[in-house]
């Protein structure tokens, strides 16, 4: 019998726990899952292309909520306790996961990565967006995790 197995939703890392609380990050492991199935049944994989990654504070690596990410015309605001986090915890300080995803940037595009927070210096990053669409799941996903001071 065919399978798919997946911890998407079975971790007890608590950083795990408050990726999977953000939609776009359940969309990667959607991706992951959907390759699967295309490479199982021998089906053309559709080119698509994800920018990601995590923003953390540089002076004690916890993931910062409300930066605002700009990459090539489109924008992008990591979670906040307003916008997501209220909904599983009255701790303003209990939840944050900084991540940050945009989906379907040109293959192969280097772009400039703009990352502004209130309180923190904007962090402006280069990247060349990666594509592979007969690769895995993650030969598709540019990762750029950064730190901001």
């Amino acid at each position: 019998m065919a399978s798919l197995l997946s911890e998407g939703g079975y971790h007890t890392i608590a950083s795990q726990q408050q990726l999977n609380i953000n939609k776009d990050y359940k969309r990667l492991e959607a991706f992951a899952a959907f390759q699967s199935i295309l490479s199982y049944r021998n089906m053309t994989k559709p080119a698509q292309t994800f920018l990601a990654g995590i923003i953390t504070n540089s002076e004690n690596e916890v993931p910062i909520d409300g930066v605002t990410v700009e990459v090539d015309g489109l924008s992008y605001t990591t979670d906040t306790w307003e916008s997501v986090f209220k909904d599983y915890t009255s701790n303003r300080d209990l939840i944050h996961n900084g991540f940050y995803l945009f989906e379907n940037l040109e293959a192969g595009k280097t772009v400039e990565v703009k990352f502004s927070a209130p309180g923190f210096d904007t962090v402006t990053k280069t990247t060349t967006i990666k594509s592979n669409p007969e690769g895995q799941s993650n030969d598709n996903i540019t990762w750029l995790d950064i730190a901001m001071t």
